[in-house]
């Protein structure tokens, strides 16, 4: 299964959940039918999604069976997952974010630096939280650091930069 979205907290007392889009937009949970939500793909369980809705500058999604705020209380930090057969294949040049979770990360002469476990998107764009064993790294994703990426391999190599993994 592939996350789509993850939910970031309860809004209002219907139950309604801010979410963390992982997708291109919030059309693309507006088409799904079928969903699983869990905090991983393998505890996940089947739910319906019976609206969505754009908020200011945040996403709402409303569970179908859900009817109360400590239901979605509840799921908080959980993940929005579909099936593969229901994944759009990202454009040429682009991955998506849960194909990085868990690449390993090398530097440019093969020192392992470390396992991406987090994509952030901030307000400069995209960074990779990687864990090095020790502490989290955030590494921008653009090309100046980013030197290849090959999910069947899941590994990640980018450039070395003094001071960035000591």
């Amino acid at each position: 299964m592939t996350a789509v979205a993850r939910f970031v907290k309860a809004v209002g007392l219907a139950g309604d959940l801010k979410v963390e889009l992982l997708c291109d937009g919030p059309d693309r949970l507006r088409g799904l039918s079928d969903i699983w939500i869990g905090r991983s793909a393998e505890s996940a369980f089947p739910a319906k999604i019976s609206e969505v809705r754009v908020q200011g500058n945040g996403v709402l999604v409303r569970i179908e069976s859900w009817r109360d705020r400590s239901k979605s209380e509840q799921h908080r930090g959980a993940f929005i997952f579909v099936q593969e057969a229901d994944t759009v294949r990202p454009k040429r040049g682009t991955v998506r974010i849960d194909d990085l979770i868990g690449c390993e990360v090398k530097s440019e002469d093969g020192i392992p630096l470390g396992v991406i476990r987090e994509v952030y998107s901030l307000p400069g764009g995209d960074a990779w939280g990687v864990w090095t064993g020790s502490q989290e790294v955030l590494v921008p994703a653009v090309k100046h650091w980013i030197r290849s990426v090959d999910i069947k391999r899941r590994r990640v190599v980018v450039a070395r930069t003094e001071g960035l993994f000591e």
